[in-house]
């Protein structure tokens, strides 16, 4: 893996720069399963936590938890290449943790997790460049991640990712979760879901599943008036 951690940083400053609710739910990690396709043993270099890297554990699945250091396969440069996708590259939580902390803007990140199958899903993805427009820049990050395609079961894939990203033209970062490590915060069942993470402190503000314009307007609203 060429790049390892270097790369995932270049990555996270993508998050950060550039920037979720109908089908899903909550996580505890201590990531033992051996993967999925295109992310088997991401974790098997995880760093140490300390002040200067990452919360400590214990880790959590809901409000006022620390969110665990889970890396992603990601899509890195929000909508601008031809080839977004590269499997060397790996979004960690400690490398957004670490670049809000080295002058990032951004309070909160909000992180959707859908699925193609997901009905409630797609109409929410409809609404999601609107939101990045109207409130990332109030302090707010966005960020997406599909655990599996149009087809329930079937794990999601890098043309998938691309697919997905490229109709609903979604202006910031997206990763794909094909082992549903995610799924350690909610129930498949009720996806999507969006995850509230405090930027500063890696907390949890709020693990919600379904969508309604009405309340994830009234959410981020209230995220964007957040000191």
């Amino acid at each position: 893996m060429a790049g390892g951690r270097a790369v995932a940083a270049a990555v996270v400053a993508v998050v950060l720069a550039g920037a979720m609710a109908a089908c899903g739910e909550t996580v505890y990690v201590q990531q033992e399963d051996a993967g999925g396709p295109q992310d088997a043993g991401l974790e098997e270099d995880a760093p140490p936590c300390g002040p200067d890297v990452y919360p400590c554990p214990p880790y959590g699945v809901v409000a006022d938890n620390v969110f665990e250091d889970l890396t992603f396969t990601g899509w890195v440069d929000d909508n601008q290449s031809g080839d977004p996708l590269d499997d060397e590259f790996r979004v960690w939580a400690m490398d957004m943790f670490y670049q809000r902390g080295r002058g990032g803007q951004a309070k909160f990140l909000y992180l959707n997790v859908s699925a193609g199958w997901c009905t409630v899903c797609q109409a929410e993805n409809r609404q999601l460049p609107g939101y990045f427009a109207d409130f990332h820049g109030q302090g707010i990050d966005f960020a997406e991640i599909l655990f599996e395609t149009y087809n329930e079961g079937e794990p999601a894939t890098k043309d998938f990712v691309r697919e997905w990203t490229d109709y609903y033209n979604l202006p910031f970062p997206v990763g794909l979760d094909p082992s549903f490590k995610t799924g350690r915060y909610f129930d498949k069942a009720a996806t999507p879901a969006n995850i509230i993470i405090d930027l500063r402190t890696m907390k949890i503000w709020s693990v919600g599943v379904g969508w309604s314009d009405t309340s994830a307007r009234a959410t981020l609203a209230a995220l964007a008036d957040t000191p």
